[in-house]
């Protein structure tokens, strides 16, 4: 969090900023929570492309060529608490995604700073360096990071709707009473 001199939170701050959405949220009964996905590319310590020869996207074959670093990002991010639930090859060369476990948004937001770094530390134990950029190679698939947001009052999702078994409307389309 960033202080002011005096000691007091900076309104700059958006760590603070999202502690305060938690804050106001709860008073209101309400539970946001976010999961987050994070791309990366791959590359040589250099910063530059690997070879793309024997690449498939999203193939079984990305994930054996790159195992130990897989296994290796996989436990280090289990050993630092961090909530992954899946860490998979994506569509660009050498480019993978680790998704993590929905959590409060000030969690989740420390979440995202902590693998960032695990990611590219892990990359650097097996002789690689890691791109967050949006467009890693000129041409070619950018980075993203995507952000999964829910919102829920007791026990119902604020964000769901419809007649099937998780919606909050009834037969007739109206409002469940005393959801929202």
């Amino acid at each position: 969090s960033y202080h002011e001199q005096d000691g007091s939170l900076s309104p700059l701050c958006a760590r603070g900023r999202l502690a305060e959405v938690e804050r106001r949220s709860a008073e209101l009964g309400l539970r946001p929570l976010m999961g987050t996905e994070i791309e990366f590319t791959l590359v040589a310590p250099d910063g530059s492309l690997l070879d793309s020869a024997g690449w498939a996207a999203y193939g079984m074959s990305a994930a054996v060529e790159r195992r130990s670093f897989l296994v290796d990002l996989a436990e280090t991010l289990e050993r630092a608490s961090v909530g992954t639930e899946q860490i998979h090859p994506e569509y660009g060369t050498h480019q993978f995604e680790v998704s993590f476990a929905p959590r409060t948004p000030v969690a989740t937001a420390d979440t995202g700073v902590l693998a960032r770094a695990i990611i590219a530390l892990v990359a650097q134990r097996h002789g690689f360096g890691v791109s967050l950029s949006p467009l890693p190679a000129t041409g070619g698939v950018g980075n993203g990071a995507h952000l999964h947001l829910s919102l829920s009052r007791g026990d119902a999702s604020l964000f769901s709707a419809g007649t099937g078994p998780h919606g909050l409307t009834d037969e007739g389309g109206s409002a469940i009473a005393g959801v929202l």
